[in-house]
């Protein structure tokens, strides 16, 4: 049976809707489970301790540059985004993707600034650029670039079940992507097709990589961030930042919790970014709470590669 593009857009929009996990892993939508119940009253203690105790006042406050990263906005959440970014602009400034990874290879933090990005080039994330924009705020949308405008049915359910393990659901069109960069946006690589990067031998990391970026140059421009699929360092290797360098890219954007102050002098082959995963169904104070925790805790190495990861002339 043929299914056409409007069939098939038609289809991916009736299923059900993406769920997301710790650090911004995703995962099948489920049943509220009691882990859920105990999580939730976790955080919110800790999030009214911080409150009381001043934390979350001084953490907010404190000069940075701090990435969050979200996958999409659901229509049931968009309210509290807006709440949400209405709380954040009383104390951040909000900047682009690209500026704010500038603040952070310069140094030039003086006050917190906030930067915004969306991973898998979900279609459902366009509303929540229009409602960043509402804010005056931007958001770079890292994409898989064998999945933009990818219509047929098969194809996007196959992707979806076997590389992210959701239900199937629609992706940015080429159109939408330039939409995007009219206004004012940015596109960055999220690979070609979401792979662990940290199995892949070196013929299949310039396939991701460096491949990926040529396909979005090629349709877009230039391209000057990246992110690698799940975002934590266990999912990389040392050749895999040696890949990203030689890429061309200027930052790398993992899902590893944290936020950049003055950088050490120490420069690596690649910016190492931090992020900070919201999902904006949280409460707002669970949100705030991780912002503010993520504040305090931040170093001057934090834009830097764990030791264990750094390129060596014999990886080179």
């Amino acid at each position: 049976m043929t299914t056409s593009p409007d069939d098939t857009a038609k289809t991916l929009s009736d299923l059900a809707p993406i769920r997301f996990g710790r650090a911004g892993m995703i995962e099948r939508a489920r049943p509220w489970r009691a882990r859920g119940i105990a999580r939730h009253v976790v955080l919110s203690s800790l999030a009214g301790l911080q409150r009381l105790s001043g934390e979350l006042e001084r953490g907010l406050a404190r000069p940075r540059v701090h990435f969050i990263s979200l996958h999409s906005v659901a229509a049931t959440a968009e309210n509290r985004f807006r709440l949400l970014l209405t709380q954040l602009a009383r104390t951040h400034r909000f900047v682009r993707y690209s500026d704010a990874v500038d603040h952070v290879r310069r140094g030039d933090i003086d006050r917190p600034l906030l930067a915004f990005s969306l991973d898998d080039g979900f279609r459902s994330c366009l509303a929540s650029l229009r409602i960043l924009k509402e804010f005056g705020a931007y958001a770079c949308v890292f994409v898989c670039s064998a999945v933009v405008n990818e219509k047929r049915l098969d194809s996007v359910s196959a992707f979806c079940r076997d590389r992210l393990g959701v239900a199937p659901t629609q992706f940015v069109s080429w159109g939408d992507l330039d939409t995007m960069l009219r206004a004012g946006h940015e596109v960055g690589s999220h690979t070609r097709t979401h792979a662990n990067l940290a199995a892949l031998g070196p013929a299949e990391l310039e396939d991701e990589i460096e491949g990926s970026r040529a396909e979005l140059e090629a349709r877009l421009g230039p391209i000057r961030h990246f992110a690698w699929p799940f975002g934590r360092f266990f999912h990389i290797r040392r050749q895999v930042i040696d890949a990203m360098a030689r890429a061309g890219y200027e930052s790398s954007a993992s899902t590893e919790r944290g936020c950049h102050i003055v950088p050490a002098d120490r420069s690596p082959p690649i910016l190492c970014l931090r992020r900070d995963f919201i999902d904006a169904a949280w409460p707002l104070p669970h949100c705030l709470y991780f912002l503010a925790r993520s504040a305090a805790r931040a170093s001057a190495d934090a834009h830097l590669w764990p030791a264990e990861l750094v390129p060596q002339p014999s990886d080179l």
